[in-house]
């Protein structure tokens, strides 16, 4: 926003520019600068200010956005492994932990189910659905319900409303993964020499040693003190001379 203003010596006129995002109030544009009446600045200043207020406004407002909540499945477990108590910390990263049939996972294993009943499987317990990395890192291996020949339901996501799989231990059954639909409990898979490969997928899940830390509250921006605009000074807002001094104007 510009606004500026300057008495010229010898007559009621005043320098007055006016320019602000929404266009152009006043009479600077482009550089230029006109003259007007000193009624008339007075006006273009008024105008000026109000799209000064209304500029603030929209800056404070967006100021305030709060900051988008983390989707649910999208960190670490809700329990830590000593918190869960039953789960497997020996394979794999020592700092996750895996179980698919624990008591604290009901003591059963999950049956073959869509990715979303696997989810709520494991984060129903305070456990979360294991990356795929981490499940051919076999952090599930060897922990019940006989599947390290099955496919595993990831957290990792891959193509449109789908999730990774991976078997239950890579080093027997191959380290590899494979995008599957999360809304069905059964996959199907053809090969390049015309084979087709068909079966459920399963749950087992994991969990965290150290807790996550906890999502920090939204910062909200405080709205900006407006700049007030000072008082025209006596020589731009009144005539040099007063009534009585010109002598002959009209006032009745």
């Amino acid at each position: 926003l510009f606004a500026s203003q300057q008495v010229v010596a010898g007559g009621p006129w005043a320098w007055v520019g006016c320019t602000a995002l929404a266009g152009t109030v006043g009479t600077r544009r482009q550089g230029h600068v006109y003259q007007m009446p000193t009624m008339q600045r007075a006006r273009g200043t008024a105008a000026a200010v109000g799209i000064l207020m209304l500029s603030l406004v929209f800056d404070a407002a967006q100021a305030t956005s709060p900051t988008p909540s983390p989707t649910r499945g999208t960190e670490c477990s809700k329990l830590t492994c000593s918190e869960l108590g039953d789960f497997d910390n020996t394979l794999g990263d020592s700092t996750v932990c895996g179980e698919r049939d624990a008591a604290s996972l009901g003591g059963s294993c999950s049956g073959a189910l869509n990715w979303t009943a696997a989810q709520s499987f494991c984060e129903d317990a305070g456990a979360r659905l294991c990356t795929s990395a981490e499940l051919v890192n076999e952090e599930t291996a060897d922990t019940g319900c006989s599947y390290d020949s099955q496919l595993l339901w990831s957290k990792t996501e891959c193509g449109d409303g789908g999730y990774l799989v991976a078997y239950g231990d890579s080093t027997t059954n191959g380290a590899t993964t494979t995008c599957y639909d999360g809304g069905s409990t059964s996959y199907s898979y053809s090969y390049s020499d015309g084979g087709l490969s068909s079966g459920n997928a399963y749950a087992a899940c994991c969990a965290d040693t150290v807790a996550c830390a906890p999502t920090p509250a939204p910062t909200i921006m405080p709205s900006p003190v407006p700049t007030s605009t000072p008082a025209p000074t006596g020589a731009s807002a009144c005539s040099q001379l007063t009534c009585s001094e010109l002598g002959d104007f009209d006032n009745t």
